[in-house]
């Protein structure tokens, strides 16, 4: 009896004891990997106000690369054929912001096991031409940055973790730096035709290694820059108008002529290289404000645009409008009136087909000047500057004061025309035969 329980009793212990072993490795804490740190991109539209961002797509060539040799000034480093490129894509839809982000654009290529712990180097370059709608419109013009970007990937392995999982390893520091890019490298090294880039890197005192110094050690972000711009043709509407209008019982709507001088500020974004690197010319036409049609006889404006700016002088008589069917979107105007003395006058101005809200001119009678604010001429069309010149005459006792001299000659013709009755009457009488 006391044999069997000795057997039954060592029995137990042992199931308990391979119970545990079996057991424990599974109650044990999972790994947790630390945190990797992130590589943001950021995408920006670079447009005038007034422009609409498009909708429009944008695609980032990651390329992994390999070193091939370290000199003291630097390291110089090449696609490394054995790791598959990759690419990211962005969207824009029309409208939106002009700048978007990814906040980690390495995202688990470094953390899924696939790639081992080390230093590892990763050139990003954004495609060109990816918007073929926007190539195929004249109109419409968006230029791609061609900067060229080395990530500087330093992958660890994560403690207790088994090689080659998701999640043995992290991305323990990632900086982006702007390279050297070598054009004639080696014949062989690598392929000819290829680029190879050379980055500044250093050893400090404590055996550290550094990279691209201090200047470009730390930067966390990449950033690609597009200018986009738009020209706006409309020969029905107009990209902008200049009107005028003349109101009161007093205005002259037939022969008075107004004087303006107007000032178009061309976008930087603009790839009519005319308006913006030299010399160069549009023309405003001036139209019957009510038919839309050319004044006859014709007449236009021709405007000189130097290095981006154009001023100029132009006149309207009522109901007339000075039309420029064409201007890139987001052109700055501003314009100024010369005032007759006698007239009144104030101005708005409408972009987008949306009033300002603000009413320019003192109404003073012998104002100077009606000078607009500042504006941009909207993609959508709806861009004018109205000015409207007033003059009125006093009424007394319901009798226009500036009709009484007529008024009284008038009157004094009605009494020497009496007066002339009177006397022939007279001298008819004087002439009759005496009883």
């Amino acid at each position: 009896m006391k044999t069997r329980f000795t057997k039954l009793t060592v029995a137990m212990v042992l199931a308990l004891v391979v119970s545990l072993g079996i057991t424990l490795p599974a109650m044990a804490d999972p790994v947790e990997p630390p945190t990797s740190a992130p590589m943001a991109l950021t995408k920006t539209i670079n447009a005038a106000p007034g422009v609409i961002i498009p909708e429009s797509s944008f695609t980032f060539d990651f390329v992994m690369l390999e070193r091939r040799t370290a000199a003291p000034e630097g390291l110089e480093i090449a696609a490394d054929p054995a790791i598959p490129a990759w690419d990211i894509t962005m969207e824009f839809a029309e409208g939106s912001a002009a700048s978007q982000t990814i906040a980690d654009v390495l995202g688990s290529r470094f953390t899924d096991g696939s790639i081992g712990a080390g230093i590892h180097y990763v050139r990003v370059t954004e495609r060109a031409n990816t918007n073929a709608d926007i190539a195929a419109d004249p109109d419409r013009n968006m230029d791609y940055d061609d900067s060229t970007f080395i990530l500087v990937v330093v992958v660890a392995n994560v403690e207790g973790s088994v090689a080659g999982t998701p999640g043995s390893t992290y991305v323990r520091n990632a900086f982006a730096l702007v390279p050297t890019i070598i054009d004639h490298p080696t014949p062989g090294t690598p392929a000819p035709g290829d680029n190879i880039y050379q980055i500044e890197r250093s050893t400090g005192e404590n055996g550290d290694i550094h990279y691209g110094g201090d200047n470009n050690e730390g930067k966390t972000d990449i950033e690609f820059e597009n200018d986009y711009d738009v020209t706006i043709t409309d020969e029905e509407d107009g990209a902008l108008d200049f009107s005028k209008e003349v109101t009161g019982t007093g205005g002259d709507m037939v022969n008075s002529i107004f004087d303006f001088e107007a000032t178009l500020t061309a976008p930087t974004q603009s790839h009519n290289t005319f308006l913006t690197d030299g010399a160069g010319t549009v023309t405003g036409t001036v139209i019957n404000t009510t038919t839309g049609l050319p004044v006859v006889p014709a007449r236009s404006v021709e405007v000189t645009f130097v290095n981006g700016v154009a001023v100029f002088d132009f006149q309207l008589r009522h109901n007339e409008t000075l039309r420029f069917d064409t201007l890139p979107a987001g052109t700055r105007f501003e314009v100024r009136e010369v005032q007759p003395g006698e007239y009144t006058g104030s101005a708005s101005v409408r972009t987008n087909n949306v009033g300002s809200g603000v009413t320019y001119g003192t109404g003073n009678a012998g104002d100077d000047v009606i000078i607009t604010g500042d504006y941009y001429v909207h993609q959508n069309g709806g861009n004018s500057a109205d000015f409207v010149n007033s003059l009125d005459i006093p009424t007394v006792a319901g009798l226009v004061i500036g009709s009484m001299p007529f008024l009284f000659a008038a009157i004094l013709a009605l009494l020497v025309l009496a007066m002339m009755l009177a006397a022939r009457q007279r001298q008819q009488i004087e002439e009759l035969p005496a009883h």
